[in-house]
């Protein structure tokens, strides 16, 4: 590493170490390698990070002729998650392209366009194709609107159980149970509105999950969708290369990512004239980002920031510190 590799470290470290949540980090810079490892084999709760593994599993499914972006799905009342979303307050029976649903699931992090995806491909498909380019450490398997019921406590055969219990029993189970356990709650709350859920929710976490406890924080961790940053930022490579799909798709999930509507964590202090394209993620307890930044002719820069157990009340500042970060990153490699 030379000296500028050891200064822009250096920063780097020092913003990671003064920041109040344990934050893994991966930096690589396109064709030149790793310049960056932060605590980044450990997998994190992804968050809605996790949409871009979905997306990438789309597209190599697009490019396999196995599934067709104009193909048409009808949007019903038991297809509504909580957390961000649009689709959860338009009326069922709109009809939407695969092309639609991936667009407002990377740009406006739509969970309920996420649910779509994902089981249009089928729940296990993408943690499979994962491994299949060797990102062993993704752990892929829930469902949003699954997710959310499971915490509200419509949790099927854990239904009326204390949250502390439900999270005592998951931590035993496999995924493939897991998996059978958001089957069953699917089945049994396909009543339930959002409006509802809505309620409860804030009932619980409040208006903004400044309600949220420690247990919240772990319950969301463990039931969550589980990555690591290192290899977030390999498969963010192996799309920005064309590794996954043709030059043609490739552009085109840049331009999902290019106009995410998430901006004010790595690339909030770039100069809007330069292309970053990122993707988010919020639950209790974690704050990521992972991003492509092109900083300039010669040097495209792929950053993931993933986080555990931040309080509510730490999010802001951890935000800022992934600003720090893609800003530090772009200083360094826009020359």
């Amino acid at each position: 590493m030379g000296t500028k590799g050891s200064s822009l470290a250096k920063k780097i470290e020092g913003i990671v170490e003064s920041t109040p949540c344990r934050m893994g980090v991966s930096v690589r810079v396109v064709g030149k390698g790793s310049v960056l490892e932060i605590d980044s084999e450990r997998p994190f709760s992804l968050a809605s990070v996790y949409k871009i593994p979905l997306m990438a599993t789309l597209f190599h499914k697009v490019e396999e002729g196995e599934i067709d972006l104009g193909e048409r799905l009808t949007l019903r009342e038991e297809d509504k998650s909580l957390g961000a979303n649009d689709l959860q307050f338009m009326r069922a029976g709109l009809n939407l392209t695969l092309h639609d649903l991936c667009l407002e699931m990377i740009v406006h992090s739509d969970n309920t366009a996420t649910d779509m995806v994902h089981r249009r491909m089928g729940i296990e498909v993408p943690e499979q194709y994962m491994k299949e380019l060797g990102l062993d450490s993704f752990d892929i398997y829930c469902p949003c609107r699954e997710y959310y019921f499971l915490l509200l406590g419509w949790a099927g055969r854990f239904t009326g159980m204390p949250l502390k219990d439900i999270v005592s029993e998951w931590e035993g189970m496999t995924n493939k149970e897991r998996i059978q356990l958001f089957e069953e709650i699917r089945a049994q709350n396909r009543h339930r509105s959002m409006k509802e859920a809505q309620k409860l929710a804030t009932k619980i976490w409040g208006y903004a999950d400044e309600k949220e406890t420690a247990l919240d924080r772990r319950a969301s961790w463990l039931m969550d969708n589980h990555g690591s940053p290192q290899d977030v930022t390999k498969l963010l490579e192996m799309i920005v290369t064309s590794k996954i799909t043709s030059k043609e798709n490739t552009d085109q999930m840049l331009q999902y990512m290019l106009l995410c509507d998430s901006r004010g964590r790595l690339p909030a202090r770039i100069p809007p004239t330069i292309r970053v394209a990122n993707k988010t993620g919020t639950v209790p307890g974690t704050v990521n980002d992972c991003a492509i930044i092109f900083a300039s002719k010669k040097n495209t820069v792929i950053c993931t920031c993933l986080s555990d157990d931040v309080k509510y009340k730490d999010k802001p500042a951890v935000a800022k510190s992934m600003s720090e970060i893609g800003y530090a990153l772009y200083e360094a490699y826009s020359k």
